[in-house]
């Protein structure tokens, strides 16, 4: 019998093993001085990529600290708050890119981080507040940007179902442990008709290919899941939602002739790819 954990897209078990990412790669690229490995595996049903091994609640909560946001975790971000430009540049596009399908109203951004998007969106006129486990980047939010931060799981910041006309996981389902149920919940918060959004890595990304353990996203215990389109529109199909549109998002650096060049050539020319789901009217 299998001991890693089932699938969490189609319930099978028994994944097929793709490789071991050893305890030396996760303690000096994802998480300095955790020793451990972890099997990134794939169904052989339904094709999801997973991090086979539970991962408790307490490890994730020790991930996201003051230090994966300062540059002193080995897998966080270099200096999140000093790049305030660069990310307030992509969530103003990531917000024009929606506009034809919805321009304002009540946003929840989901693992909000330091609140970018959330800056952005209140620039732009929307109702924004965020949902963030780390105390210290929901504290940054709310004394930065002067948003509403839940510290708390989204289960259970005791959120009005209903409310929401759009909710965002920028980079944030490939964290989850269970990934359906936080769907199932934003589900719930959204009104008829209201949208979810979500980027996350592709891992059948051509760097993701060539690269194996090595590609740049290939960060477990952080990244639990890795989907391609294929398998995170069957998720949030799974939930109830219809799927609008998918993209691809290539780095900015590459010239945008080449961008959209490679993008037309290939479904898997970017490592990082975006989904657009809508709730039902009748739901």
């Amino acid at each position: 019998m299998s001991s890693f954990r089932p699938c969490a897209l189609c319930g099978a078990g028994s994944p097929d093993v793709l490789f071991v990412c050893d305890a030396a790669f996760v303690s000096s690229l994802v998480f300095a001085g955790h020793q451990q490995a972890y099997t990134i595996c794939k169904c052989a049903r339904c094709g999801l990529v997973y991090v086979g091994e539970e991962v408790s609640d307490a490890l994730l909560g020790e991930l996201y600290g003051a230090e994966y946001y300062q540059g002193r975790d080995a897998g966080g971000f270099t200096d999140y708050a000093a790049d305030e430009r660069k990310y307030r540049a992509r969530f103003h596009r990531r917000l024009e890119q929606l506009r034809p399908h919805i321009a304002g109203g009540r946003v929840l951004d989901v693992g909000c981080a330091l609140g970018w998007f959330l800056a952005e969106a209140k620039a732009q006129g929307w109702q924004a507040e965020g949902v963030e486990m780390s105390e210290h980047a929901a504290n940054f939010v709310r004394e930065t940007h002067g948003v509403h931060v839940h510290t708390a799981r989204l289960q259970e910041a005791g959120l009005e179902p209903g409310s929401f006309d759009l909710i965002a996981l920028w980079d944030t389902i490939e964290h989850l442990p269970d990934p359906r149920s936080i769907l199932r919940t934003c589900f719930d918060l959204l009104k008829p008709g209201g949208f979810v959004v979500l980027s996350t890595g592709n891992v059948d990304a051509w760097r993701s290919r060539v690269q194996g353990r090595n590609w740049a996203l290939m960060r477990p215990p952080k990244h639990l899941y890795y989907f391609t389109p294929k398998t995170l529109r069957s998720l949030v199909d799974q939930v109830g939602f219809a799927t609008v549109t998918v993209w691809q998002e290539p780095p900015q650096r590459i010239p945008a002739p080449i961008r959209a060049l490679a993008t037309r050539v290939s479904d898997n020319a970017a490592d990082i790819f975006g989904l657009l789901a809508v709730k039902p009217e009748s739901a």
